[in-house]
């Protein structure tokens, strides 16, 4: 299935001037291809981070819609898909644009990753307090001057892994208690998701979570709805639902296919699933998809 470019991440390498600094990572001039390519969707192809300074505006990350506003920082990793959808005239943004290749060379790179994007809930849109945003914006100065000089790459990469531990930093603060303590609860709410997004297309029962985490499936399943107001199985669904969405736009795999990615008995079961979740059967979501986007 072909978009009007690969992905997000070549606009932006054709975007950059000779007097950036090519290393994998880049200054984000936003504006510019949200007005050129707004409501195409496009797989991001790598990390961007991108602090939202000025009025509004609608994005789709993974068929979820966000709608953000000054101070809101969005975090899309490579393999989700992006799509502007709609914008205030005076929607501002600077940020940054990272290669996986030079992502991976970080020192903190794996444990960002852990941190941020390796779940089913991944953190899409960071809302930020009105200092983080300063501190935020103060670190992205120094990224730009250093980005766009002929400065050893080493500078480049402190500075991305500091602004990378003050991204982990917030998002951090926002998910403890004002103690500083994260509850037993908490801790094994992070523990069930994490534990989710390595095995929701090969377990989709409540009792492998409760086993593998060592307690009841009633124990299990009071602190999931107290803690979010959704059940176990409300997070199974959700995340074999996204990721059936995710397969049947950006993947020309079979249905049979997908159903057999995703763990389901057979092609009849899983469109009995997704026809619940969606009120149509997979074949005809793809069909209206590629008419509505015209693919």
């Amino acid at each position: 299935m072909e978009h009007a470019k690969e992905t997000l991440s070549t606009l932006v390498r054709e975007m950059q001037t000779v007097t950036t600094y090519n290393k994998g990572v880049y200054i984000l001039n936003i504006e510019f291809f949200l007005d050129k390519y707004s409501n195409e969707m496009f797989r991001a192809g790598a990390f961007f981070y991108i602090l939202v300074e000025t009025g509004t505006a609608e994005f789709v990350v993974d068929c979820h819609s966000y709608i953000v506003g000054k101070g809101d920082m969005l975090l899309v990793a490579p393999r989700m898909s992006v799509k502007l959808m709609k914008k205030s005239s005076d929607f501002g943004t600077c940020g940054l644009c990272m290669e996986p290749f030079f992502f991976d060379s970080l020192s903190i790179g794996n444990y960002v990753y852990k941190r941020l994007y390796n779940s089913s809930h991944t953190t899409y849109v960071l809302r930020l307090e009105d200092s983080d945003t300063v501190h935020i914006r103060k670190t992205l100065d120094l990224m730009s001057h250093y980005l766009t000089s002929d400065h050893p790459a080493e500078m480049a990469g402190s500075l991305v892994n500091f602004l990378l531990l003050q991204i982990t930093e917030i998002f951090h603060s926002q998910n403890v208690h004002p103690a500083g303590r994260v509850k037993h609860s908490d801790a094994l709410f992070r523990l069930f998701r994490k534990l989710l997004a390595e095995n929701y297309r090969k377990e989709h029962e409540l009792q492998f979570y409760a086993d593998s985490l060592h307690i009841s499936q009633t124990y299990l399943s009071r602190v999931i709805r107290q803690i979010s107001g959704k059940t176990v199985n409300n997070y199974i669904a959700e995340a074999l639902y996204t990721d059936a969405r995710r397969l049947l736009v950006f993947t020309d795999l079979t249905v049979k296919e997908i159903a057999e990615q995703l763990g389901f008995s057979d092609q009849s079961s899983f469109g009995k699933f997704f026809k619940k979740k969606s009120e149509t059967s997979p074949a005809n979501f793809r069909d209206e998809y590629k008419k509505l986007h015209n693919l």
